[in-house]
């Protein structure tokens, strides 16, 4: 975490505690309705109980062992109501 601050020094973490729906409000309300252009998750916050429907750039940077949690984590940015190519 440390690293990345280095070159953004503008980053928000939040840890994402609690159940799907919590997750879900806590991403729609804190993170993209800030104004924020770019939200890290880890494989598993990012592919569980919420959805990045405004997302149009996904990025593993660590692979998880199981290869389906990557593919969860990557279909959360191809939800219903997505209107870009991502």
């Amino acid at each position: 975490m440390n690293e990345i601050r280095r070159f953004c020094p503008v980053l928000c973490a939040v840890k994402f505690l609690g159940n799907p729906d919590e997750r879900k409000f806590l991403v729609l309300t804190k993170l993209l309705m800030s104004g924020f252009k770019s939200v890290l998750l880890s494989t598993r916050a990012g592919g569980l109980g919420i959805n990045l429907a405004t997302a149009d750039v996904v990025i593993l940077y660590d692979n998880d062992w199981n290869p389906q949690v990557d593919l969860q984590a990557q279909d959360r940015a191809h939800r219903i109501g997505q209107k870009k190519e991502v």
